[in-house]
């Protein structure tokens, strides 16, 4: 509130907007000027924010259905054997 800001830098606004849209953290960015006196332009800078939801992954762990007996059965020779 209160910034100087230079009139080739205020073209540089709407660039600035498009960019800050890009970020896919706002709804709305609304860059506005609200009164102007000789020199001095009053200009707003309105921006709606998104709401985030975080999901985190959270892995499973299963054991499997087979006891070691039972794969040891099933193989025909264990790889530890000789």
């Amino acid at each position: 509130m209160g910034k100087l800001i230079l009139l080739p830098d205020l073209v540089g606004l709407r660039e600035a907007r498009r960019r800050l849209m890009n970020t896919t953290l706002f709804h709305e960015a609304i860059v506005a000027m609200k009164s102007m006196e000789s020199y001095n332009i009053d200009i707003t800078v309105e921006v709606k924010k998104k709401k985030m939801v975080l999901i985190f992954p959270i892995p499973i762990f299963e054991t499997g259905r087979q006891t070691l007996n039972q794969w040891i059965s099933r193989t025909k020779k264990p790889a530890w054997s000789g």
